[in-house]
């Protein structure tokens, strides 16, 4: 009773920071609306609601600050035992942004960085301080699109994989082109790289040169086909070159309906011989209403394991969200994620080892104050089912967030 007691204190004190915080700040610019899905890290800042439309002009600044008070009943994501605890979230970010990336001009150049600090009520050891960096910049010429992008993100979050709390970085890197043949097709080229590192187990990285040619059929629909050569390695384990060949589309005929897919096979060699497995990609959103928006996606992947020597790690994620506005300014939002991981072997002798099977319902109540600053109150379920002992669970986040904009 004495610890429910402190937690429900500090979830007040909480509360009433993360309400009062805005009340200084004046004007600004929304940050786009996040999302979350099963297997992901918990709920620990505000969804913004409104994205308003700068002028245009050479040169941009802008920024934001969200303060969420959150309460976790599994902070450790652990089977048994779990423990609770009161989590207090500080997120602030900067933007500069020159030229014009939403095409209107020929270069551009955008800077981002969201550091964010948690504070756990009761599990103090556990406190950090993440940095989220990204730069892109980019050049159109007649006929001729380039791209630059650079991320880092550095953090202790939960993992499903991993089955606790763990500090991870992770890299990126992605020169992208695009070189318009005629009015109705074109040809993409991209070169990425990314690494992951995580303290305590195995780190992860890949490069993928990947081409595509793109035709638009009618006014609505575009369709691709595309080749890629990938090489995958992770800590301990053989480097993996694979191939893969996938098909998209693209379909958008009117505002209230828009729908992408790509699906294609990858090739590389596993624990079993060559193998060759589905990939796929989807995306739609339906505007039945001036007021409802309705969001699917769905994907499949295949990575090394940043636990398991050996395996490979392959992901099939869907997720799904309904957004109603009440009186122009109230928004409910429910939705729900599924994942489904299994894990085999990338070398010749080892075979499957673990199938995890993840859900996560969530529910967010939101509205703007004013027009640069929001508030919601959500809540959070996720179970994770897994055939590896240690690995399953149950987790409950409510929390409250508030977040400004200038």
């Amino acid at each position: 009773m004495k610890r429910q007691a402190n937690h429900f204190r500090a979830l007040a004190v909480y509360f009433a920071l993360g309400c009062a915080l805005p009340l200084s700040a004046d004007a600004g610019r929304e940050m786009k609306q996040g999302e979350s899905t099963a297997g992901i890290e918990p709920i620990n800042a505000v969804e913004p609601l409104i994205a308003p439309v700068a002028p245009a002009r050479k040169w941009r600044l802008d920024g934001s600050l969200s303060a969420a008070a959150i309460y976790n009943d599994n902070i450790f994501i652990g089977a048994t035992g779990k423990m609770g605890d009161v989590l207090l979230t500080i997120s602030p970010s900067v933007s500069l942004t020159l030229g014009s990336p939403d095409g209107q001009g020929a270069g551009y150049l955008t800077l981002n960085y969201a550091p964010g600090f948690v504070h756990y009520a009761e599990h103090s050891a556990q406190d950090s301080i993440s940095h989220s960096a990204l730069f892109n910049t980019g050049y159109r010429f007649t006929r001729l699109s380039l791209s630059l992008s650079l991320g880092y993100h550095q953090g202790r979050e939960t993992d499903v994989e991993v089955g606790a709390l763990v500090d991870h970085r992770n890299y990126s890197a992605a020169l992208t082109s695009k070189y318009e043949l005629t009015d109705r097709s074109s040809v993409d080229l991209s070169l990425s790289k990314s690494f992951s590192d995580y303290d305590g187990f195995l780190d992860v990285s890949e490069m993928v040169v990947q081409g595509y040619f793109n035709s638009r059929i009618t006014e609505a629909i575009t369709l691709g086909v595309g080749v890629a050569y990938g090489s995958a390695e992770a800590q301990g384990s053989t480097a993996q070159g694979y191939e893969q060949v996938t098909m998209r589309a693209a379909y958008s005929a009117t505002e209230r309906l828009s729908l992408s897919a790509n699906v294609g096979g990858d090739f590389r060699n596993s624990g079993d011989g060559n193998q060759c497995s589905p990939i796929f990609g989807l995306g739609a959103n339906y505007k039945p209403f001036d007021s409802t928006d309705v969001s699917l996606s769905g994907s499949r992947s295949i990575v090394p394991s940043a636990v398991l020597v050996h395996q490979d790690k392959e992901l099939t994620s869907f997720f799904l969200s309904v957004r109603q506005r009440f009186l122009q300014r109230y928004f409910l939002t429910p939705s729900v994620g599924y994942d489904h991981t299994e894990y085999g072997g990338s070398a010749e002798g080892v075979g499957e080892s673990r199938n995890d099977d993840s859900i996560a319902f969530g529910l967010n109540a939101a509205t703007n104050l004013t027009e640069h600053w929001s508030v919601q109150l959500f809540y959070q379920y996720r179970r994770n089912t897994s055939t590896a002992e240690g690995f399953s669970f149950t987790n409950n986040q409510l929390g409250l967030s508030s977040a400004v904009s200038f």
